[in-house]
């Protein structure tokens, strides 16, 4: 999302994981 690079550094592991994997699902979501 556009929060994952604000928050990083703040959030814990699982939490910047998850915002990777949402990422990563609206990048194939493009395509």
């Amino acid at each position: 999302g556009e929060n994952s690079v604000s928050v990083d550094g703040k959030c814990s592991d699982s939490t910047l994981l998850s915002n990777l994997l949402e990422e990563m699902k609206a990048t194939l979501a493009k395509c």
